[in-house]
């Protein structure tokens, strides 16, 4: 068999099943028997291979050729069984025994072990069962499989009685096995209980590698617990053993969330400590958090300070760098950090592209965003749809529907179908223009495309609809979307009170309100402004300070346009003290004032025939850099010393 069990193994070896049959069974018709070597070989190839046919034929050849089996090759053969095929190796164990085999201790921790990865509990004590019926000790295992059992199953309750069994047992549990359970759990959202595991393990004489501690460290991070993260910071330390990259990266990602500045600086100093670089994915959180904020300013601070640490910048660094300053509206700047990230040796990649042509659409500039799109074309970036929407949205900014409908077309032509987005853009593009009857046909376009709808569209012509005054056409766009079978979100209701507050109907707006606090949702503060604003348009002043402390009572912050409807409400009732003090508070909560809070406060102070004020209220909005625009100017002060009707006050 020598020869013919070389060319077998050969052809098993290089992976080559049916050639390894093929000489295995000239072998068998020229009367050679096979070995138990063979055999075994050709069993644990076809397992490697997923070919379970296969691997039964060759096991059940052994008792076909009245092969001796050895307990050693037999637990080297079912132990290469994937613990998803535990029937097989149920049905193997069985075959064994009936074939005379003499189980051991290692068979039973074998099937144990495969029962537990599988996650089959009863398995796993009914093979404990078996163990101890032929007077195997398996008891550790069996605790250990159990445990291990009970994860695989996410059954926690059960993980925490075979835990305890084991420290009541006096059963060492192994740093791997404790790093695998915390792991698991914490991945599992069960950062509580991992936690809980960890401290009893140490208790109980176990030393923690310090993948577990980081595992706790991560979870805590994660959930913005950043004071549980820093205690077991500490118990890491407090056990000899050394933070890593891994450590300092979940922590600063967890401050640069927080966007609390000084605790980052803080772990960037203990990182530098510890001799530790972190990886480029904390300075990116730290930019990151900058650029959301639009603070370009906080973003170039953050790259400084962390390639003094010595993190090296990525082509992710560059473009969050990019989208802080397109989100200050500094597209030079943005355009500026590309250049840099070009200067840097680095690759640009698809996210680079996106956030300038982004910011281009944003900023209502459809040729700089053609420019980096040719550009991404030019670096050999693929224009996928992501892209091709990203121009739409440009051109829709501006209400340039030809262009848009443009470009639109050659995107298809080139092979690129349009996605829900495209649809929404076009929609919009023609709303901005008031070509309803067009809006219209995109979005029937979009129903005809079968693709899936979504609030978008429907923020897009309820919104359209508002601009018009028309709260009727709005309403019946709310209905439409019902029909399709699309779940209105906080969006869709917070345009429907838009359009209610436009055309003053406060009494349409709280129904709005009330039948959002149905889905159970929280409401923002633009739904708070809209019925202030419905408010104001009805010179109901009580209500709109009604709704303005509402809003404060829920935890929402007041915005600019809040405070500029409640100097409105004021003013529409002449109460210019009560309209001041609104306008005093909104510049105090830090928000910019507006060139029409300033008309609105100089039409006030013309209603109340105060020359006086209306030239204070001029002038101050000179201070801030306003230029009262002069036929509104104008009009202010002819109309300052007129008799004017004053409407009565709602109470």
């Amino acid at each position: 068999m020598s020869a013919f069990q070389a060319l077998i193994e050969k052809c098993a070896n290089a992976g080559d099943l049916p050639a390894a049959a093929g000489w295995y069974h000239q072998a068998l018709s020229v009367g050679i028997p096979p070995s138990v070597f063979l055999l075994k070989k050709l069993v644990t190839v076809s397992l490697r291979q997923g070919n379970f046919p296969a691997s039964d034929y060759w096991f059940n050849d052994l008792w076909r050729n009245r092969v001796r089996v050895g307990v050693k090759d037999f637990n080297e053969m079912v132990g290469a069984v994937p613990s998803s095929h535990l029937d097989l190796a149920s049905h193997w164990f069985d075959q064994a025994v009936e074939q005379g085999v003499e189980v051991d201790s290692t068979t039973f921790r074998i099937m144990m072990n495969s029962a537990a990865h599988s996650g089959n509990l009863l398995a796993v004590q009914s093979w404990s069962s078996k163990a101890a019926e032929r007077g195997f000790d398996v008891g550790r295992s069996a605790l250990v499989s159990s445990l291990l059992a009970a994860l695989a199953e996410g059954n926690y309750a059960s993980a925490d009685a075979w835990l305890q069994q084991a420290f009541e047992a006096e059963v060492p549990v192994e740093a791997k096995l404790l790093d695998r359970m915390v792991y698991r759990a914490r991945c599992e959202g069960q950062l509580q209980r991992a936690a809980k595991w960890l401290e009893r393990a140490m208790q109980a004489g176990t030393k923690p590698l310090v993948d577990t501690f980081n595992s706790i460290i991560v979870g805590a991070a994660d959930c913005g617990d950043v004071g549980i993260a820093e205690i077991w910071y500490d118990r890491m330390l407090q056990e000899g053993l050394s933070p890593t990259q891994l450590t300092f990266q979940a922590i600063i990602k967890a401050v640069a969330r927080k966007r609390d500045a000084q605790a980052a600086e803080t772990w960037l100093d203990k990182a530098r400590g510890a001799a530790v670089i972190p990886r480029t994915s904390a300075m990116n959180a730290l930019l990151k958090a900058a650029a959301d904020d639009g603070d370009p300013e906080a973003a170039e601070a953050w790259l400084r300070r962390c390639i003094e640490t010595g993190m090296e910048p990525d082509s992710n660094t560059y473009c969050h760098l990019s989208q802080a300053y397109a989100r200050s509206g500094d597209l030079r700047g943005a355009e500026g950090a590309y250049k840099r990230l070009v200067a840097a040796g680095l690759t640009p990649t698809k996210f680079n592209f996106v956030q300038l042509i982004n910011g281009a659409a944003e900023l209502r500039d459809p040729k700089t965003a053609a420019k980096w799109f040719d550009e991404a074309m030019r670096a050999g970036v693929q224009a996928d749809i992501t892209f091709h929407d990203l121009m739409l949205k440009a051109f829709a900014r501006v209400g340039d529907l030809a262009s848009a409908t443009e470009w639109f077309e050659r995107m298809e032509a080139s092979g690129i179908r349009g996605d829900t987005v495209s649809y929404t853009e076009l929609a919009t593009a023609a709303a901005r223009k008031w070509r309803m009857d067009e809006a219209r046909t995109w979005y029937e376009r979009l129903v005809e495309a079968n693709l899936q709808l979504d609030c978008a569209i429907y923020v897009v012509m309820i919104t359209a609809e508002a601009k018009r005054f028309n709260l009727h056409a709005a309403e019946e766009w709310f209905e439409e979307m019902l029909r399709r079978g699309v779940e209105p979100e906080l969006s869709v209701y917070s345009a429907m009170m838009s359009a209610a507050s436009m055309v003053g109907n406060l009494e349409e707006c709280e129904r709005w309100f009330r039948r959002f606090g149905k889905t159970g949702q929280h409401p923002d503060m633009p739904m708070f402004t809209a019925l202030i604003r419905a408010a104001a348009n009805q010179a109901n002043l009580d209500a709109a300070h009604q709704w303005h402390d509402e809003a404060v009572a829920r935890g929402l912050t007041p915005t600019g346009s809040a405070y500029r409807q409640l100097v409105e409400a004021a003013v529409a009732v002449n109460r210019i003290e009560t309209a001041e003090q609104w306008f005093e508070r909104g510049l105090a909560a830090g928000c910019e004032p507006t060139v029409d809070a300033f008309i609105c406060l100089m039409h006030g102070a013309r209603r109340v025939r105060d020359l006086d004020k209306v030239a204070a209220w001029r002038k101050r909005a000179e201070d801030f850099g306003f230029e009262i625009p002069n036929y509104r100017s104008a009009v202010v002060e002819r109309n300052a010393g007129r008799d004017v009707a004053v409407p009565a006050a709602k109470t």
